[in-house]
């Protein structure tokens, strides 16, 4: 039996977009049969590039229910890119034009919060199951408060997701990973990719005294990590394909504005490198 080492680049792009129109979720099969009695060393995501056009309110957030104590109103607010003003103004005129007119709904920029200041009758604010985090909990507001004609929020962090989550089952399937940061944690995450640098996120937290809504804009994100994931295989242990899926930060699949458009797509490359074992 030898053992000799070898390596493998796979891309996003060698993906049969016929079967797996959307690039969050997809399965490719190597051009050459690499892991076939191999014991894989290492996985490391080489690069991560997209454009990053996933608006921040989506249909995954895009929700906010207020509730008079007899009646529930959902609020849907139509999926697009909002500054926090602009977001403000949006429910203000779903409240006006859903419940009844007279409500003052905002964003405080002194306060650095979202406001309800007046509303004809008492109101308070209910979760809305089908979405993990709705508006309510994008804006601040804490659910099921006492009926009330002024409703203050809190902490507000209008972004549909600050990383992305390369994961892959048949990559990491029962075995265990770590790299340098994570000390014997299992995960079939194989690249964490930020949506936001650090000067930015300290831009998002420094929030009295900076404008941040420069950072809710499209973007194009890219991203080289430096850690690799160390993985201990099993000798025999075969794979003929490697299923990616991205995640957001809700553990759900990356949102794709552009579903009807195989085209669009992220582009991302792993190298994996590995021992192969040869009967001789």
């Amino acid at each position: 039996m030898n053992e000799s080492q070898a390596y493998m680049i796979i891309k996003s792009e060698d993906r049969d977009k016929s079967l797996f129109p959307s690039p969050a979720n997809l399965s490719i099969t190597p051009s050459q049969n690499l892991f076939v009695n191999t014991r894989v060393t290492s996985v490391e995501g080489e690069s991560f590039e997209m454009l990053y056009d996933i608006p921040n309110i989506n249909d995954r957030n895009n929700v906010i229910v207020f509730d008079d104590g007899a009646t529930s109103y959902p609020i849907t607010v139509p999926q697009n890119y909002y500054t926090y003003d602009q977001l403000g103004n949006e429910i203000q005129t779903q409240l006006n034009a859903v419940i009844g007119a007279g409500h003052i709904f905002g964003w405080v920029a002194a306060n650095s919060r979202y406001e309800l200041t007046a509303a004809p009758a008492p109101l308070k604010v209910t979760k809305y199951p089908p979405q993990k985090r709705d508006l309510a909990g994008l804006i601040g507001f804490a659910y099921d408060q006492p009926l009330s004609t002024i409703i203050l929020g809190g902490a507000s962090d209008i972004t549909y997701t600050r990383n992305i989550y390369i994961t892959s089952n048949n990559v990491h399937r029962s075995k265990r990973a770590q790299d340098q940061s994570s000390d014997s944690f299992t995960t079939d995450v194989i690249m964490v990719v930020p949506v936001y640098g650090e000067n930015e996120e300290f831009k998002r937290l420094n929030r009295f005294a900076t404008p941040y809504d420069t950072l809710l804009n499209p973007r194009h994100v890219y991203h080289q990590p430096t850690l690799r994931k160390q993985i201990a295989f099993n000798v025999n242990e075969s794979i003929s394909t490697i299923d990616i899926l991205l995640l957001d930060d809700q553990g759900e699949e990356l949102y794709n504005p552009h579903s009807d458009n195989p085209d669009w797509s992220y582009r991302w490359r792993l190298t994996i490198m590995a021992n192969q074992i040869t009967v001789s």
